[in-house]
């Protein structure tokens, strides 16, 4: 699944992707932008079996782009349900 950043993007801000889908079979296996920004876990995977997955990611010290620039590819270990990724760039400084 990949969602772009719309507005442009400073560097050095703080990138976070949340991840929830309706699903507990389906995992994140990578998160991953155009720029090349490194992804790491901050919360998760909370799991309720059965009904749902949450997880957030974060990339610090982001690298700059142009508006709709910069793409978030979302990878799961297996097709997932009702996935819903949200993106957000904090300036941290």
């Amino acid at each position: 699944m990949t969602v772009s950043y719309l507005a442009a993007q400073t560097a050095g801000n703080l990138n976070v992707v949340g991840n929830w889908l309706n699903d507990s079979m389906a995992h994140v296996q990578t998160v991953a932008d155009t720029k090349g920004d490194i992804y790491s876990l901050a919360v998760g995977p909370t799991v309720q079996t059965g009904v749902a997955t949450q997880a957030i990611y974060y990339a610090k010290n982001i690298s700059s782009a142009a508006a709709n620039a910069n793409t978030v590819t979302v990878t799961f270990n297996v097709a997932a349900n009702f996935s819903d990724i949200r993106i957000a760039e904090y300036n941290w400084a």
